[in-house]
């Protein structure tokens, strides 16, 4: 990728752009119409394991996003978008179904249209997690663009969808809480633990509605953006679990690749758009950790298959577990998040280690985040 260079942050791109195009068409099932859960290292060759909706609604949103090669030539584009508008008619959740619309609208299929009608009268959204409520506030904003008979209701529930996530937002933190309030074990325990992913769904998604509608930006939008680039590790990596309480580290690890080179992208390059700060040089950095820049000194990209691991992870990490981390790293990851203090982002080399497995909807970000950094 080369060295870090912040005015052609597409032109890093290059190459991984040109590796993920590889790489989906081996992840996607056309018996199924889906895309797996995750590509898993086998020796020198990757095995796919499961399937996934949500990822195939966003692997198909990248390629469609991307310039480099027309939809058809990478997937059988018909055959996803069937799949995906057969999931969304027998139900399915907010975030799917938004991702769905923008696929949809991508597309140029009208199908979408029915869909955005649907999302924007569900009773449901505002129970949504914060990363959840990004989706939908972003899928309902694009749809109100093209989709001009159901814009006044998809604008109306966008906004309301954005009233709830701007209430999450911490002013002690800078950042938003993950969830509106506790509701049972999973949401008191969670309460206080914010992770990256809960700041890019929303930042991407109030942005799109911004964009749109040519509404004032909140200000928590800068707010929060200027704070996870102050909180960005030395090496460049995006750090996962904050507290909610304060402006606590409460688990950097694991530093996950679809960070790194796609989600990054859409949280802070559609803020600097709306003309809230200049984030191209922490990105540059971020993407300069994939290759050997980081804690291990080992390039995370691999061509020959074609594949980008996942993370970098402390050893004793449950990549299926909640944040994807062992059960007992939860529990203190919980206790710090009662009396957050100093921040747990430093690790020894010795305890880490690489996860060799690829999801698709990473390389489906990354697809989007290299348009993003051409607009």
């Amino acid at each position: 990728m080369g060295a870090s260079s912040a005015g052609d942050l597409q032109g890093r791109f290059g190459d991984l752009a040109e590796l993920s195009l590889e790489a989906l068409p081996r992840m996607f099932d056309e018996q199924t119409g889906l895309f797996c859960q995750k590509a898993v290292a086998d020796g020198g060759a990757y095995s796919n394991r499961g399937s996934n909706v949500f990822y195939s609604a966003m692997s198909t949103v990248g390629i469609l996003r991307q310039p480099v090669r027309p939809p058809e030539s990478v997937f059988p584009l018909g055959r996803a978008l069937d799949k995906l508008h057969q999931v969304a008619a027998a139900g399915t959740s907010p975030e799917v179904l938004a991702n769905v619309i923008w696929a949809s609208v991508l597309a140029e299929d009208r199908r979408g249209e029915r869909l955005t009608k649907e999302l924007a009268g569900r009773d449901d959204l505002r129970h949504c997690e914060s990363a959840a409520l990004g989706h939908v506030i972003n899928g309902l904003a694009i749809a109100a663009e093209a989709y001009s008979e159901q814009s006044g209701r998809a604008i109306e529930t966008a906004r309301r969808c954005g009233v709830e996530l701007l209430a999450r937002f911490s002013p002690t933190a800078d950042l938003f809480r993950p969830i509106a309030g506790r509701t049972g074990l999973r949401s008191t325990l969670i309460h206080d633990v914010t992770s990256f992913a809960a700041q890019v769904y929303p930042l991407h998604g109030l942005a799109s509605f911004y964009r749109v509608t040519g509404e004032a930006p909140a200000p928590a939008l800068a707010r929060v953006a200027g704070r996870v680039v102050d909180a960005q590790g030395p090496l460049g990596q995006w750090w996962w679990l904050y507290s909610t309480k304060g402006r606590a580290i409460l688990e950097g690890y694991p530093v996950y690749s679809v960070h790194q080179d796609g989600m990054a992208f859409m949280a802070l390059l559609p803020v600097e758009a709306l003309g809230l700060g200049a984030y191209r040089k922490p990105l540059a950095l971020g993407l300069d950790w994939l290759s050997d820049r980081n804690e291990l000194s080992t390039d995370l990209v691999r061509r020959d298959p074609p594949i980008v691991f996942r993370n970098i992870q402390r050893a004793d990490s449950d990549a299926d577990a909640m944040f994807g981390i062992s059960p007992g790293n939860l529990a203190r990851v919980v206790a710090r998040s009662l009396r957050p203090g100093a921040d747990h982002d430093v690790a020894d080399p010795a305890t880490l280690e690489v996860l060799r497995e690829c999801r698709p909807y990473h390389l489906g970000w990354l697809l989007h985040a290299f348009a993003l950094a051409g607009e």
